[in-house]
């Protein structure tokens, strides 16, 4: 079983990431306090946030590659060591992979991330490239 958080303070700590990161995900700032307890329990800081909110509430998740784009770019820095993307049914993962060679730091996007984590927690070591470093070098 592969719970996500758990997956995220892997992911983080196989990249060597010690504490600051910023997080884009597709909800509203209420989320804030829910994913701050959790990496603070790990260890880690959120820097910055960008919850992209959607369209609507019904349609929260339905955000373009463009806004996808915009986002994670709006919330990096200096100061950040790793961005974490949040939102399951965001269609991020190609995206992370690509990004992650344009600011030259790991970019974790939620699926490849809890699926990397329950590879290796089971012993299965195969790379997928495509989906982030975490499943291609990890």
């Amino acid at each position: 079983m592969a719970i996500a958080s758990d997956a995220v303070a892997a992911g983080l700590k196989a990249h060597g990431v010690r504490k600051k990161i910023a997080i884009m995900e597709p909800y509203y700032p209420c989320i804030e306090p829910r994913l701050n307890a959790v990496l603070g329990a790990h260890g880690y800081e959120v820097v910055r946030y960008c919850h992209m909110r959607g369209k609507s509430p019904a349609s929260y998740s339905v955000l373009t590659a463009q806004d996808m784009i915009k986002a994670i770019r709006s919330i990096d820095g200096p100061d950040v060591e790793a961005i974490v993307a949040f939102g399951a049914n965001l269609p991020f993962a190609k995206l992370a992979d690509e990004a992650e060679r344009w600011l030259d730091k790991p970019v974790l996007q939620i699926n490849a991330t809890t699926y990397w984590h329950a590879l290796r927690s089971n012993g299965i070591t195969d790379k997928v490239w495509g989906y982030g470093s975490l499943l291609a070098r990890f």
